[in-house]
C-alpha cells in the first residue's frame, strides 16, 4: 500500500542514517534510499540558475542548502510517482520513530479521507513558538490528527517526515520540475493549487537543536550580507512595521473567515521518540 523512501546524502554524513534504519526494520519496513543532494558542492552557475525562478516569485534567496534539500525531495516526489504503490512515505535520515511507528502510520492509511492531503508526519520540536500559532479540525476519528487551518500554513515548518498520495507526487514533481521551490513552503504550494490540504499529526520526531542547521546557518549569513549591502537601517524598520500592521488586520480577517478550526491542543507536546 505504501513505500518508504529515505534521503540520505552519501559520504561521511551517510552514517547518522543507522539509528533510521535500524528502527524502521525493527518496525518491519523496508525502505529505498534517495540520495540526497548537497547544495553547498553545487556549481555556482548551477546553484543560481536553480534558485533564481524562486526569487523572482517571492523575492526570497533560496540558500544553497535549501536548492540541495528541494533537489532531494524532488528525487523522492518522482520516485513515488513513479512507482506501483497508492502512497509514499518520504523520511529525512534523521528522523526519529519509535515502536509505534508501525501501528500509528497503520491507521493513518486506512483513514481514506487521507488521499487528499499531504501529511507532515512531526519533527517540528526546533519550531515550538511557530506551531504555536497552528490551528486546525480533528480528521475523521483518528488520534492526534488534525488538518491544518491553510491559513496557517506561513507557521507549519519542515519536512522531516510525511506521507503523500501518488497523485499529489506526481503534482509536486511536476511543480519542482518546473519552478524548484524551498520544500516547507506550504503557503506558496497551497496559493498555486499544488497543495489542497495538509494534515499535521507527531509519528515522527527530529533531534532537538538539529532543525535544519545547514538551511539555517546559511539564511542568517544570506540575511546579514543583504542588510549590509542593500537595507539601510531607517527602510528596514519601516517595512517591519507595515508588514506587522498588516499581518495583525489578515489575522483578524482569518479568524473570523475561519472560525471552525480552533487551536491545535497537543501541538507544543511533541514528544521524543523513545
Amino acid at each position: 500500500m505504501f513505500k518508504t523512501w529515505v534521503i540520505s546524502i552519501p559520504g561521511p554524513s551517510a552514517t547518522r542514517l543507522d539509528p533510521l534504519a535500524a528502527r524502521l526494520r525493527e518496525n518491519a519496513v523496508s525502505f529505498d534510499i534517495v540520495p540526497g543532494v548537497d547544495g553547498k558542492l553545487l556549481a555556482a552557475s548551477t546553484y543560481f540558475e536553480l534558485a533564481k525562478p524562486y526569487y523572482e516569485e517571492t523575492n526570497r534567496f533560496m540558500t544553497p542548502s535549501e536548492v540541495g534539500c528541494a533537489l532531494s525531495h524532488l528525487a523522492a516526489w518522482k520516485a513515488i510517482a513513479s512507482g506501483n504503490e497508492p502512497f509514499g512515505v518520504v523520511l529525512e535520515d534523521d528522523a526519529l520513530i519509535d515502536s509505534s511507528y508501525s501501528q500509528r502510520l497503520g491507521s493513518l492509511l486506512a483513514c481514506r479521507e487521507i488521499c487528499d492531503f499531504f501529511v507532515s508526519l512531526g519533527g517540528h520540536e526546533d519550531n515550538i513558538p511557530a506551531v504555536r500559532k497552528l490551528r486546525g479540525r480533528p480528521l475523521a476519528n483518528l488520534q492526534d490528527i488534525w488538518e491544518v487551518c491553510p491559513a496557517d500554513f506561513t507557521s507549519l515548518f519542515g519536512a522531516v517526515g510525511y506521507l503523500i498520495h501518488k497523485r499529489l507526487a506526481e503534482r509536486l514533481a511536476e511543480m519542482g520540475t518546473k519552478r524548484l521551490s524551498i520544500v516547507d513552503d506550504y503557503a506558496r504550494h497551497y496559493r498555486n493549487g499544488v497543495l489542497k490540504r495538509v494534515a499535521l499529526t507527531n509519528i515522527v520526531g527530529h533531534p532537538w537543536g538539529n532543525y535544519h542547521s545547514h538551511i539555517l546557518g546559511e539564511s542568517r549569513s544570506l540575511l546579514t550580507t543583504r542588510q549590509m549591502y542593500h537595507n539601510p537601517l531607517a527602510k528596514r524598520i519601516v517595512t517591519e512595521i507595515k508588514r506587522t500592521i498588516q499581518t495583525r488586520q489578515a489575522r483578524r480577517r482569518d479568524i473570523q473567515e475561519n472560525s471552525e478550526f480552533s487551536p491545535i491542543p497537543w501541538v507544543s507536546h511533541f514528544r521524543q521518540p523513545d
